[in-house]
């Protein structure tokens, strides 16, 4: 099932769909930072706009222009897919925020880029270990509910999640004509040990040697705990995600150490207010979701699935989760949120979000592959 490329001519258009929380964000990094290996191994990961970073989100966010035929997202698309004909190139690209298309916006975007033949990469994540991370991202991007809550709107009826199942998203892209689809099983990669950016060269792009970029900065996790402390820090704030400059994590990671939040774990884990949030895999939604799963789009999950054996974990997940307005009464945490708002307040933005670092990166990407 390993996806060989087209060789001389390309015509190949593969667009890697997600979906968040399946390590997309390493993925992104390391398309962007190996295109110039990826170019001449036939293989266009394409700068489409000025203040891309790492990924396509432009793209998703131009979807009328590309419609239209108009615009500079457009143009840039055509320059690029002139640029994929002449180097005899398929192109790749990437937003795990492409979920929110139509199935046929897929085949106008590779009418854009004049390719042929249209491939959809997607990545399979036990759904129960995907929910929580989903929670996680919420929580660190500053607005989120308590896992418990979260949780149960979730469970209430699971099917209908599409943060549990991926057939949601999956079902309208297999039933339009034109469109193949392709399954990266995330579940197995990590049961082998095996990095996924070799895996995705191997199974989605047909190289079997990448090498992955050594990476300086990654999609943070924290210890048990810190996420509900940010949860109450951004309350205490009153945090609008929606008028930040930057994202709530980052501006926390930039005043706070790595042994500070530590500090902030240990502090929270002995604060009394916590519980245990146990998931249950044994559900017969789950069982009968992995056998939907094997029977929908078994054939198209690279590596491929064995033929008996379940494709997902068993068993249960517990998750601890502690009560903000327990943890606000707590002396020490209360101290620890005082030194946390001071600090959020007054750090300022970092030299890259600065003007000059943005005509640096503009310049450079003027120039890029």
């Amino acid at each position: 099932q390993v996806i060989p490329t087209l060789g001389n001519g390309g015509g190949m258009l593969v667009v890697h769909i997600g979906p968040r929380k399946t390590a997309t964000t390493y993925l992104q990094q390391n398309l962007y930072r190996n295109r110039a290996e990826l170019l001449a191994r036939g293989w266009l990961y394409p700068v489409l706009a000025i203040n891309a970073q790492n990924a396509h989100h432009e793209v998703v966010a131009s979807l009328a222009q590309i419609k239209a035929g108009k615009g500079r997202l457009a143009t840039s698309i055509r320059k690029a897919g002139k640029k994929a004909s002449e180097s005899g190139a398929n192109i790749l690209i990437s937003s795990e925020n492409f979920r929110k298309w139509k199935a046929a916006d897929f085949r106008i975007l590779g009418e854009r880029f004049g390719q042929s033949e249209i491939r959809l990469a997607y990545t399979l994540r036990d759904p129960v270990d995907r929910m929580v991370s989903l929670w996680g991202e919420a929580v660190k991007n500053g607005k989120a509910p308590s896992l418990p809550a979260f949780v149960r709107k979730q469970l209430a009826d699971p099917l209908k999640s599409a943060s549990l199942n991926p057939l949601i998203e999956l079902r309208p892209i297999l039933a339009e004509p034109g469109l193949q689809l392709r399954v990266l099983d995330y579940e197995a990669l990590k049961r082998s040990k095996t990095d996924i950016y070799q895996a995705f060269g191997l199974h989605i792009l047909g190289l079997d040697d990448l090498v992955p970029a050594k990476l300086t900065r990654s999609n943070e996790s924290f210890p048990a705990g810190v996420l509900d402390y940010l949860r109450l820090l951004a309350r205490t704030m009153d945090f609008d995600p929606s008028t930040a400059e930057r994202l709530f994590w980052r501006q926390f990671l930039q005043c706070h150490s790595p042994a500070e939040i530590e500090a902030i774990a240990a502090a929270v884990g002995r604060s009394g207010a916590g519980e245990t949030v146990r998931i249950s895999r044994e559900h017969a939604w789950y069982t009968a979701l992995e056998e939907e799963i094997r029977q929908t789009i078994g054939s198209m999950i690279v590596p491929a699935l064995p033929d008996d054996g379940p494709i997902f974990s068993r068993g249960m997940l517990d998750v601890e989760s502690f009560d903000l307005d327990a943890l606000a009464k707590n002396p020490e945490i209360g101290n620890l949120l005082d030194q946390s708002v001071r600090r959020m307040r007054a750090v300022g933005l970092p030299f890259k979000r600065s003007r000059l670092a943005r005509a640096w990166r503009y310049l450079k990407r003027l120039v890029s592959v």
